[in-house]
């Protein structure tokens, strides 16, 4: 064979061999461009006002469901810009995301159910304005914890869009709910109750008994009155059955090993709360728990695993 024809030879396998490097390498940048890149519009809000403020982002994702996560995870990361700051506290993360067709529905922790009107309606903007500026969402639904978000007056919110929320203008928040509750607290001469009313501001899907016990935890507002509860005690949980108007307390150790003792003390602390809590029409009866176990005593004086009714004369 000719020199010719084995050159033509070499030529022809190096020809193959730069088309094969060539497909390959359309087909290695075919996939890096399978990943959606995606500007969008963040919602913040201005750090000395309550206006929200837009901040451009670039997001990527293989899938619209990836594109949806990166963007609620850049929402909760924050701004990057001075004079903006993020909504979303860290301890409210994202359960469940599910996309179908134009609508998304998230499903929240349970702390956003701890957060103040306001600020879960300003969170509540943020989340609709920013994901409904993704070219395959429309509406959002929030749940939390698998149930439907409620309104201030008990209605669920329902399915939402953006033209829900007014942007670039001073967010009003739902009308918020107040209650007035009578708190007792000894007096400073340790002989009987100072009764304050106090007007608090309440979530209505939270039981009135959990405010009053937080409320009475923080302690009184006149200067006549004395402290009833340590400081360092915790709500663990609390509930009042319907059938018989029982409200089970159930308080962390710091109720028992913080406070200073004594059968005066001891009497004005307990009855502080059940007098308190007696108050409200839905309860009659209360019964202590400390770390979710009944005790039999309270600091060496009272029988504290009974019943209590209310008892507002100190001697009686």
């Amino acid at each position: 064979m000719s020199k010719k024809f084995f050159r033509n030879i070499i030529i022809s396998v190096v020809i193959v061999i730069m088309f094969i490097g060539c497909f390959i390498g359309i087909r290695i940048m075919t996939y890096k461009d399978d990943m959606i890149d995606v500007g969008i519009n963040f919602y913040f809000v201005e750090t000395t006002t309550s206006v929200m403020k837009s901040e451009r982002h670039e997001v990527k994702g293989e899938t619209n469901e990836d594109i949806v996560k990166s963007v609620l995870n850049e929402l909760k990361s924050g701004p990057k810009s001075e004079g903006l700051r993020g909504v979303i506290p860290k301890e409210v993360n994202f359960n469940n995301i599910n996309l179908d067709k134009n609508l998304v529905t998230l499903d929240l922790s349970p702390e956003y159910n701890n957060l103040s009107f306001g600020d879960e309606l300003i969170i509540r903007a943020s989340i609709v304005q920013t994901l409904t500026g993704l070219d395959f969402i429309d509406f959002v639904k929030i749940t939390v914890s698998g149930e439907e978000l409620k309104k201030t007056n008990g209605q669920p919110v329902g399915i939402m869009s953006a033209s829900d929320f007014i942007i670039d203008d001073v967010i009003s928040p739902e009308p918020k709910n107040y209650k007035v509750v009578k708190l007792y607290f000894q007096n400073r001469n340790a002989t009987g109750f100072n009764v304050e009313e106090r007007e608090i501001e309440v979530n209505p899907n939270e039981p009135l008994e959990k405010y009053i016990i937080e409320e009475l935890i923080k302690g009184p507002n006149e200067a006549d009155s004395y402290p009833t509860v340590p400081s360092e005690t915790k709500l663990r949980s609390i509930k009042t059955e319907t059938t018989d108007g029982i409200c089970y307390v159930d308080l962390s150790s710091d109720f028992v090993t913080k406070h200073s003792g004594g059968s005066t003390s001891e009497w004005f602390t307990i009855y502080s709360i059940v007098n308190s809590l007696t108050e409200l029409d839905n309860v009659n009866k209360v019964q202590f728990l400390i770390e979710g176990e009944k005790l039999q005593e309270f600091k060496g004086h009272i029988d504290f695993s009974k019943l209590f009714e209310a008892d507002k004369v100190y001697g009686d």
